[in-house]
């Protein structure tokens, strides 16, 4: 994805997103996606040594640059086009620990809904287990598959170059809770 996005692509998403949380969750939550992203950021790509890495790996060194005859041209046109990637992978990067950051945000509130929505799973799954009710396979199915999209379509999100709204956040975790809910009230009895 970042090999075909235009270099400064990812930024301006990042800072219109980053804007969009401001007015959407306030300046405090906005302030912790950032530190928390940031502080990430720093520690897996610069403490780690992968971006001076990903650099020397694409980008000559300017003794390499002064061994080659007559290739000095083509040299600061494959620099100039290193660094616009390198910087594309690392805003993509940088922007999916931001949409992480916002994950980790609402975790608590996902705990919250899922308890209560698999304690009420399982209630209805007991309950139909001992009145012979019959759970449905349809349903069961269904729900398996949506829960599976669901999941796939979060994780998608987390490097799509596209400004996503942070209350699609909740929208999915109430999604999944419901969705836990209706696949373990209508598992398959098992007597």
């Amino acid at each position: 994805m970042a090999a075909i996005m235009p270099g400064d692509w990812a930024q301006r998403v990042a800072v219109q997103e980053l804007d969009l949380f401001l007015t959407r969750l306030g300046e405090e939550e906005h302030f912790w996606i950032m530190s928390k992203s940031e502080r990430w950021y720093q520690y897996t790509l610069i403490d780690t040594g992968i971006h001076k890495v990903l650099s020397g790996a694409f980008m000559p060194s300017q003794e390499a640059i002064g061994r080659t005859d007559g290739m000095e041209g083509l040299n600061r046109t494959w620099r100039l086009i290193a660094e616009n990637r390198i910087t594309a992978i690392t805003s993509v990067y940088y922007y999916m620990l931001n949409r992480i950051a916002l994950l980790y945000l609402w975790l608590p509130y996902m705990a919250i809904l899922i308890i209560p929505a698999t304690f009420n799973g399982i209630t209805v799954w007991r309950i139909k287990r001992t009145n012979f009710q019959t759970a449905s396979q349809t349903l069961h199915h269904y729900g398996t598959n949506l829960l599976n999209i669901l999941v796939f379509v979060t994780f998608s999100l987390l490097l799509a170059p596209i400004i996503l709204d942070p209350v699609i956040i909740p929208i999915m975790f109430v999604s999944v809770a419901i969705l836990v809910g209706v696949i373990l009230g209508n598992t398959q009895k098992r007597i």
